[in-house]
């Protein structure tokens, strides 16, 4: 069985990087599509992960997220959001690491 990275992340900063260390270290990416985006435009081999998070998807989570944050409360819209990821990740058989 092949090894997998689910790359999804808001704040991209070093992802190109990371990415390629993970690819020459054997893994499989698979990327939603707001990061899918930064990837192709580096020449990273990577799948779309289906049923990804659009990137309105994102911008909403995001500020659903901030406003949680600022009232010091965990929320449902990030634990929502977390759950997301997790079930993406389950399906394309990603470990936790």
């Amino acid at each position: 069985m092949s090894r997998r990275a689910l790359i999804s992340v808001f704040d991209k900063t070093g992802i190109v990087e990371f990415t390629k260390e993970l690819i020459k270290n054997g893994y499989e990416i698979i990327s939603t599509s707001g990061t899918a985006k930064l990837l192709k435009e580096n020449n990273i081999l990577f799948r779309m992960a289906e049923g990804a998070l659009s990137e309105t998807d994102n911008q909403v989570l995001l500020k659903q997220f901030e406003e949680a944050e600022k009232n010091h409360s965990s929320g449902s819209s990030s634990e929502d959001y977390i759950e997301r990821i997790k079930h993406l990740a389950s399906a394309y058989g990603v470990e936790k690491i």
